[in-house]
């Protein structure tokens, strides 16, 4: 399974974005685009998608030899036509060049490939990126296709891509033909600019992923069979296990919510589709219900109990989840409840009972300290 946490799928280095998104096309209409981002990671929306990959996997992957380093910063002060002489032309028109910087291994990026990697853009003369990945800590995720005047890569940008390799790292100029042309995007990039990228693949993502299902088209998602979903999220579910049991909780909640969603899109062609996708449901809520507990997200963890609720109703792990999510949100009434209920189905279950005693120990502590504090108000009063 494919193991990263934070990326992006458009930004700057490639065709900018705003809030529907831009293509070539409409910047010959005079789209002026604001690329600059806003993240917050402090909670674990499935939207966001801001945990595929921990900063200490991202800096693993961050190119660690001096020398490199030390010839780029030297090189990239250098006019981009001195520059030029040390690279490579990667088209007849002399409009992307290319030099390696670190060799990668294994096969070049092919055609429909998936690929995590990291960018920073520059302009001629300047001394900061005008964008930058690494800077942001996340790198980007695209699945590479043919440019059609729709796609999110620069052309200049995806033909040095298809001939880089996994943990390649690369310098390259993008001439104004091959980029943003004569319209430029402004307010960043001017008309008729001559980019130099610095470029590293750090993952060539596996196909069969849910990484790499997740930026398929509704239509390409349709031509999976239920059984090549059913192994993608249950995986999916065993990779989320593993990262719990590390105490990774965030990245254990973003892989169940993965699945989750993948399977609730889902339409079944038959009972035996449903049924099936419903068992591994219910062990992904109860999971996905632990792990939010686990990071004092209690409304979170009662959703995804009431979710395998409704699934099952007498399913013991999701009564004992939404009992402990409700006790842990303060309703203990609610929660003794259910607990109740669930040791009626299980009189003998340990995990019921010590929930019982843990919760009633509570309620006859919070009862005592009520009790205590009335005495304290009382003699107050009387004194």
């Amino acid at each position: 399974m494919d193991g990263y946490e934070e990326y992006e799928t458009v930004d700057a280095c490639c065709l900018p974005e705003s809030a529907n998104g831009v293509t070539l096309n409409e910047l010959e209409n005079g789209v002026v685009v604001d690329s600059d981002q806003h993240y917050d990671n402090d909670d674990f929306d499935i939207n966001d998608i801001s945990l595929w990959w921990s900063k200490n996997a991202i800096l693993n992957h961050i190119d660690d030899e001096s020398s490199d380093l030390t010839n780029f910063q030297e090189d990239r002060d250098l006019p981009f036509d001195e520059l030029i002489k040390k690279m490579d032309a990667l088209t007849d028109d002399g409009g992307v060049y290319k030099r390696t910087l670190r060799y990668g291994s294994g096969e070049c990026v092919g055609n429909e490939d998936a690929l995590v990697y990291h960018c920073e853009a520059y302009l001629e003369g300047a001394d900061e990126p005008f964008d930058s990945s690494v800077l942001r800590n996340r790198p980007y995720l695209h699945r590479l296709c043919e440019n059609d005047g729709t796609s999110a890569i620069l052309p200049g940008l995806l033909i040095a891509l298809k001939t880089m390799k996994s943990g390649e790292i690369a310098q390259v100029i993008v001439c104004p033909e091959h980029a943003f042309q004569e319209y430029g995007c402004p307010p960043r990039v001017p008309a008729d600019a001559t980019i130099l990228y610095r470029i590293q693949i750090v993952k060539i993502l596996e196909k069969g992923s849910i990484a790499m299902y997740d930026i398929l088209s509704e239509e390409e998602k349709y031509d999976f069979s239920f059984d090549e979903i059913f192994k993608m999220t249950n995986q999916e579910r065993i990779m989320g296990n593993t990262f719990f049991q590390d105490q990774k909780y965030p990245q254990a909640i973003f892989r169940y919510r993965k699945a989750i969603n993948v399977l609730e899109r889902r339409v079944y062609k038959n009972d035996d589709e449903a049924r099936a996708s419903n068992d591994l449901l219910l062990k992904l809520y109860c999971n996905a219900a632990n792990a939010y507990n686990k990071v004092q997200k209690h409304h979170a963890a009662i959703c995804m109990s009431k979710r395998a609720l409704n699934i099952n109703p007498t399913h013991l792990k999701a009564m004992y989840q939404y009992a402990k999510s409700k006790r842990l949100n303060g309703d203990y009434g609610t929660a003794k409840e259910m607990l109740l209920e669930a040791k009626a189905l299980k009189p003998n279950d340990a995990s019921i009972i010590n929930e019982l005693r843990k919760l009633d120990e509570i309620i006859r502590k919070e009862s005592m300290d009520e009790k205590e504090l009335l005495k304290k108000m009382i003699g107050g009063i009387i004194k």
